[in-house]
């Protein structure tokens, strides 16, 4: 067990019945702990109710992404150049058959590669660019051993990427346990000056099934970070 796996194993022990209403304030406490810890953030960073921005409140979804991408901006292991990430954001995995029809990038070998940039440069605002499209499904076959890299393509708001099994709902949204030992891209951060911050994670697609890849960042999953894993039999 890692120590990412320990996090979350203490946060579920430690979890209430509802989670209290979160504010800037406790989420960056909460992220500042992780990170002292030298935890991954991604899958304990999730919370049931997003703060929904207010008139009254100067807190919102967006700036929450803000604060987290200004407090781990140089925290990334990698960074790249941004027309660099542009144009892994719009290249064919390799062995990869992409259906631009139906939004989809398939994978028939044992092994899948696929890049995924959050926030691209000329693209849509809060989803994910593969292989030129937004938020694909990805459909590969059970026992694949997947590699994602992972690119925050963003200027100003951190985002990670996430793989769950989508087993509870809260409110609208489908959450539920990391769908494969693995399977997240913590969260990173704003730019350097060495490039935009990335990382590299792999994991095994053990069980066939339906799953959902998002922003594991409150909020950004239902402004359209999201996406469909489809693992075959």
């Amino acid at each position: 067990m890692n120590a990412g796996d320990d996090f979350e194993q203490a946060l579920a022990t430690a979890r209430p019945r509802s989670w209290p209403r979160p504010t800037a304030t406790s989420a960056v406490v909460l992220l500042t702990a992780a990170l002292s810890a030298g935890v991954s953030v991604a899958v304990s960073l999730a919370i049931d109710n997003p703060p929904r921005p207010t008139a009254a409140s100067p807190t919102s979804v967006t700036n929450l992404g803000a604060i987290w991408g200004r407090a781990l901006t140089g925290a990334a292991p990698q960074h790249e150049p941004l027309s660099q990430a542009e144009h892994q954001a719009n290249q064919v995995p390799r062995g990869a058959h992409v259906d631009r029809r139906a939004d989809a990038i398939s994978f028939t070998g044992s092994t899948a590669t696929i890049t995924f940039v959050a926030n691209p440069p000329n693209g849509r605002d809060m989803a994910f660019r593969s292989a030129g499209l937004e938020n694909p499904t990805i459909e590969v076959r059970r026992g694949t051993r997947v590699r994602i890299h992972f690119v925050n393509g963003d200027s100003d708001s951190a985002h990670g990427w996430l793989l769950l099994e989508p087993v509870v709902t809260a409110g609208n949204q489908a959450h539920g346990p990391r769908a494969f030992p693995g399977s997240y891209a913590p969260v990173l951060g704003d730019p350097t000056s060495a490039g935009q911050a990335a990382e590299w994670i792999t994991f095994r697609a053990t069980t066939s099934g339906t799953y959902r890849y998002e922003c594991p960042v409150p909020g950004h999953a239902a402004m359209g970070m999201q996406g469909t894993f489809v693992v075959n039999s």
